[in-house]
């Protein structure tokens, strides 16, 4: 509530089982890091033209806070048929050094800043932050007044 946002989340990848390992949720799709381009869960129907007209429309800032997120992200919304997510680019590649926080995981004060300033500019949907080992995500959507 304090950011103004009507909802947020927070995904934990299922990293701790076998039969879950490397796997994250991106846009309605889980993707399989061991097995690129092959896709477990359900997809949205292709058919449906309201579907398919918000699909194409859905605006998303990506910021992976310097670490392996951002290209298992915009793999995932590729192969979904979503829009390439606007990534934050002075955290869209990997640097163990996370030049641009104090403390790399989305929950931190501050560690997602810089994505909600370009979001203020671009208006998304959705705005997206990864830890840097990808297991967690957090997402936001700003809340509409008027």
């Amino acid at each position: 509530r304090h950011s103004g946002c009507l909802s947020a989340g927070q995904l934990i990848g299922g990293t701790r089982s076998r039969r879950h390992r490397g796997c994250r949720q991106a846009g309605g799709v889980v993707v399989d890091g061991r097995r690129p381009g092959e896709h477990r869960g359900p997809r949205t129907s292709a058919d449906d033209p309201a579907v398919a007209r918000a699909r194409a429309s859905l605006r998303v800032v990506l910021t992976p806070l310097h670490g392996v997120g951002g290209e298992t992200v915009r793999r995932a919304f590729a192969e979904a048929g979503f829009p390439e997510p606007i990534a934050v680019t002075e955290q869209a590649q990997p640097d163990p050094a996370f030049p641009t926080v104090a403390f790399p995981n989305p929950e931190e004060d501050g560690a997602i800043n810089a994505a909600l300033e370009l979001a203020s500019r671009m208006q998304p949907d959705v705005v997206i932050a990864n830890d840097p080992d990808a297991g967690r995500c957090a997402a936001g959507s700003p809340r509409r007044r008027g």
